[in-house]
C-alpha cells in the first residue's frame, strides 16, 4: 500500500472515531420546552446523524484491508483463508474479550463500592448469570464493542463474501443493498440486532474495491462535491427533526432509506473532499493516529461516568449540558491519548496484544 493511502485510512478512521466520541457524549435524549429544543436538536444532529458516517465508512475500510493486495482472479485458496481468518482472530477476538472484560469488571467493582448506588439502575452484581454474561461478551457493557461483536462475523464469512464479490462482482453489491434497505440485519437475538445488512454492504463493498484493485482517490469536481454535502446536510437536518416530531415514523420504509442513502452520500462527500484537499496539500502522518483503537477501546464507559458527574453540576440547564457536551468528548479523547501513549512506553508488549498490533 503507498504510503499516501496509508496516512487516508489511518487519517480517516481516527477523524471519525472523534466523532463517534462526540456522538456518545450526548445528555440531552429528549427535547423539552423552550431552549432545551434548540440543545437537543444541534446534539442530536451531530450524535445521531453524523454518526451514521462513521460505522460504514470503518466497515469499507476493514473490507478493504483485509482483502488488500488480492486479487478477483485468483482461485479460492482454503489455505490462504485459514492462515488471514486465524491473523484477523488474534487481532480482534483477542482484543474484543479483553477490553470486554476488563470494562465489565471496572463496572462490576465500581457498583460496589458504597454510594454508586444512585447512579447505576441495575446493577451488575445483581443481575442473573446469564444476564451477566450477556453484559460480559454479547452485548458489552463497553457498548461501543458492538462493532468488533459484528466485524468478528464478517471476517468469519470473508470466504463467501470474495466468492460473492468474485462471481457477482457490482450486481452482488446491489443486492445487498437492496437487501439492506429492506431488512436491519439477519437475526435478532434477546432484542439484539446482529449481523446488520448495512455493514455487511459496506464491508462487501470495501472488498469489492481491493480485488479489483480499485482507484481509491475520487477527483471529483466542486460542484459535485457541494451537491453531496448539500445532500447530506439536508437528509441529517430531515431525519433529525422527524426524530424530534414524529418518532414513529423511525422505523419506516422512507426513512430507514433515508438515513441509508444520506450514510453514502456523506461518506462520499468526505472521502472526496479529502481528496481534493490532499492534492493540494498532502496530509502528513500524526502520532495520534497511532492511538485510535485505544480511543476505541477506552472511550465508552470514561464518557458514561464522565456524563452522571457533569449531570451534577449541570442539572438540567441547557447551555451547561451543551458545553459539558463538547467538554466531556474533548476530554475523552486526550485521556484516551495520553492513556495509550504511556502504555505503549512503558509495557510495548502489553499494548500490541491488547490494541491487535496496532
Amino acid at each position: 500500500m503507498d504510503k499516501r493511502l496509508s496516512i487516508k485510512l489511518s487519517a480517516l478512521t481516527f477523524f471519525f472515531l472523534c466523532i463517534v466520541v462526540l456522538s456518545h457524549a450526548q445528555n440531552i435524549f429528549a427535547g423539552k420546552p423552550g431552549l432545551h429544543d434548540q440543545v437537543w436538536f444541534v446534539e442530536s444532529f451531530l450524535s445521531n446523524k453524523l454518526v451514521k458516517i462513521s460505522v460504514p465508512m470503518f466497515a469499507f475500510i476493514s473490507g478493504y484491508l483485509f482483502f488488500f493486495g488480492w486479487n478477483a482472479e485468483q482461485t479460492f485458496d482454503t489455505a490462504a483463508f485459514k492462515k488471514k481468518i486465524g491473523k484477523r482472530m488474534r487481532t480482534v477476538l483477542l482484543p474484543y474479550v479483553f477490553w470486554c472484560t476488563f470494562w465489565f469488571l471496572f463496572i462490576y467493582v465500581l457498583q460496589m463500592l458504597p454510594g454508586t448506588s444512585k447512579f447505576f439502575s441495575s446493577p451488575l452484581y445483581k443481575m442473573s448469570v446469564f444476564d451477566q454474561i450477556k453484559n460480559w461478551i454479547i452485548e458489552p457493557v463497553n457498548y461501543p464493542f458492538w462493532y468488533m461483536r459484528e466485524l468478528v462475523f464478517m471476517i468469519l464469512i470473508s470466504p463467501l463474501v470474495f466468492v460473492w464479490v468474485k462471481y457477482l462482482k457490482v450486481f452482488g453489491l446491489i443486492i445487498i443493498y437492496i437487501i439492506a434497505l429492506f431488512s436491519k440485519n439477519i437475526i435478532t437475538v434477546w432484542d439484539i440486532d446482529m449481523f446488520r445488512w448495512h455493514m455487511i454492504f459496506c464491508f462487501t463493498f470495501g472488498t469489492y474495491c481491493a480485488v479489483n484493485r480499485k482507484n481509491m482517490v475520487l477527483h471529483w469536481s466542486v460542484a459535485v462535491q457541494y451537491l453531496l454535502i448539500v445532500l447530506t446536510v439536508a437528509a441529517f437536518v430531515l431525519l433529525t427533526y422527524l426524530e424530534y416530531a414524529q418518532p414513529q415514523t423511525s422505523h419506516t420504509f422512507p426513512v430507514r432509506t433515508l438515513a441509508i442513502l444520506s450514510a453514502l452520500f456523506g461518506s462520499l462527500a468526505v472521502w472526496t473532499v479529502y481528496d481534493r484537499i490532499d492534492s493540494k496539500k498532502p496530509f502528513t502522518y500524526h502520532k495520534w493516529y497511532d492511538y485510535s483503537f485505544i480511543l476505541y477501546a477506552c472511550h465508552g464507559v470514561p464518557l458514561v461516568l464522565l456524563n452522571k458527574g457533569f449531570g451534577i453540576f449541570t442539572g438540567q440547564n441547557p447551555i451547561l449540558l451543551l458545553v459539558f457536551y463538547f467538554v466531556s468528548a474533548i476530554l475523552t479523547i486526550l485521556g484516551c491519548i495520553a492513556f495509550g501513549s504511556i502504555l505503549k512506553k512503558y509495557i510495548p508488549t502489553f499494548y500490541a496484544i491488547v490494541t491487535g498490533n496496532r
